[in-house]
């Protein structure tokens, strides 16, 4: 009876959720199959960092991008002549003779040096391919689906394999400046690894610690220094599971829900007054992408976790992340579960998961209450455990 009373107000409260975004209409588009072209894959972006997931079932294949990521070098290619011949080409012009006006600018407003035509002009460049490969795959995915949610900016991709559920999404932080990809399955199986490949230039992929780095230099002009490009790439599981870093990969194994953050940078550093002096001396891209990944994660983590030392990190990192529900179904005692309803710290599916596992549990959300709701909410919290103990 206990567990009935305590639920009965959560299950209102999301039940009135689902049917209010289902009366919404939201702009979207989508298909039933993944990509098979470049066209087909779903453009994310964030004015800097690009993503493009196209939706693979057994293979994810993301291309990233990076706005400043051009080949070639530095080069002085402005004509000074070129100006004294423009009154003509424009008086030309007003007397209707464009042919005359045509091949006097070809003539004159040409740049010194090659230009476009020598390998210093260069070409913009794609980042590379992030590829995600599956595990446990082999049957037919059943209503496979990928969209694109246009109010939002997030991508989804939605189907079931062997009766799981298996969900993808991605979007680019304009905010925090990183590309994020959140997977998650109805059973713990997510098992997957985690590769970068580059169709051309020399290029090198450590992984490490729960993080795939990739760095390379592109191609410029004879004596010329290119351009340095580095990404990162950090797992992060919330749930269970454990990701292993070895071979220029990250290996996934028995996840529910895993979050891949993506960091890209690159050394150039244009000059405001006159960009085409432009130089590369931004510095060091490996460092720019750290300090993203590092200013989003002190963003998103605790205040406990943020404040404690590094030693104390790992140690917090091992603790929250123990598996406990092995233990859960042996529980013997009546339960009672306070969450509050915006807690990020240790967020509402943990004690759903909870409130099932545990036989004799009761689950009391409170609306708009975050980490500490039974702080925030103390004459609510008194009535609740009022009502808990006299049961």
């Amino acid at each position: 009876m206990m567990k009935k009373w305590f639920f009965a107000p959560a299950l209102l409260i999301a039940a009135s959720v689902c049917f209010g975004a289902e009366a919404s209409l939201t702009p979207r588009y989508w298909f039933d199959r993944p990509a098979a072209i470049w066209e087909e894959s779903i453009p994310l972006g964030n004015g800097r960092v690009g993503m493009m997931p196209w939706g693979g079932v057994r293979s994810e294949r993301i291309v990233l991008n990076e706005i400043s990521l051009w080949s070639g070098g530095p080069q002085m290619a402005d004509n000074p002549d070129a100006l004294q011949y423009l009154p003509e080409i424009r008086r030309l012009l007003f007397e209707g003779r464009g042919k005359e006006a045509q091949d006097l600018m070809y003539k004159a407003f040409t740049c010194l040096g090659r230009g476009s035509s020598g390998p210093e002009y260069g070409c913009f460049q794609t980042f590379g391919d992030l590829w995600l490969d599956f595990e446990g795959m082999e049957d037919e995915p059943v209503g496979n689906r990928r969209e694109l949610d246009l109010s939002t900016a997030e991508s989804r991709t939605h189907f079931s394999v062997g009766g799981v559920s298996h969900d993808r999404r991605y979007f680019v932080s304009q905010a925090d400046d990183v590309g994020v990809i959140r997977l998650t399955s109805s059973e713990n199986n997510l098992d997957f690894t985690v590769r970068f490949e580059r169709a051309e230039g020399l290029y090198d992929v450590q992984a490490s610690g729960g993080e795939l780095t990739f760095r390379g230099e592109l191609e410029a002009g004879p004596g010329q220094k290119g351009m340095h490009w580095h990404g990162r790439v950090r797992a992060i599981l919330p749930g269970v599971g454990t990701v292993e870093a070895a071979g220029g990969k990250l290996t996934v194994r028995g996840a529910d829900e895993v979050l891949l953050v993506v960091s890209l940078a690159t050394d150039y550093a244009g000059l405001p007054e006159y960009p085409p002096l432009a130089d590369f001396d931004g510095g060091d891209p490996a460092e720019k992408t750290a300090a993203i990944i590092e200013r989003r994660r002190a963003k998103a983590a605790s205040a406990d976790y943020n404040a404690a030392s590094p030693v104390m990190r790992g140690t917090l990192s091992k603790v929250v992340n123990e598996d406990l529900r092995r233990f859960m179904p042996s529980i013997s005692a009546p339960t009672l579960l306070v969450w509050g309803e915006k807690d990020t710290a240790t967020p509402l599916r943990d004690a759903k998961i909870m409130e099932r596992l545990i036989p004799d549990a009761g689950l009391v959300v409170f609306p708009g209450a975050g980490h500490y709701s039974f702080l925030e909410r103390p004459a609510q919290f008194a009535a609740v455990l009022d009502s808990f103990l006299g049961s």
